[in-house]
């Protein structure tokens, strides 16, 4: 399902949505109660409106949340974007270099998602 997708059904029905190189915008300490996982590969022209929306629909839950996102070596200015990002929510930033496919990108964020909501 895609992260579009996954909105517009959110949106439609807000009760229903209840060894790669890492940074972090604050410290994780504390789990959120939603982690969102997102595997990026030039997808620049995507993640802003996916973000905003997703920001759009925890804001009106007002529901902890975080996200993480693991740049599969993006070639375009998806790192730069990731990092902008960073300065206004909670985001773990993973990075592939080089590009390592989409099913070690899958494999390195729902780790990352684990080890974050695990106590």
């Amino acid at each position: 399902m895609t992260g579009f997708r996954f909105l517009r059904r959110a949106e439609g029905s807000l009760a229903s949505l209840l060894a790669p190189h890492r940074e972090t915008s604050e410290p994780m300490q504390d789990p959120a109660k939603i982690i969102v996982c997102l595997p990026a590969y030039n997808e620049a022209a995507n993640l802003p409106k996916l973000l905003e929306r997703f920001e759009r629909v925890f804001s009106e839950l007002d529901f902890p949340h975080r996200y993480i996102v693991c740049d599969d070596g993006s070639t375009d200015n998806t790192p730069e974007l990731l990092r902008e990002w960073q300065q206004r929510v909670t985001m773990e930033i993973l990075t592939h270099s080089p590009n390592q496919g989409l099913g070690a990108t899958i494999r390195d964020v729902l780790k990352a998602g684990t080890e974050a909501a695990s106590p």
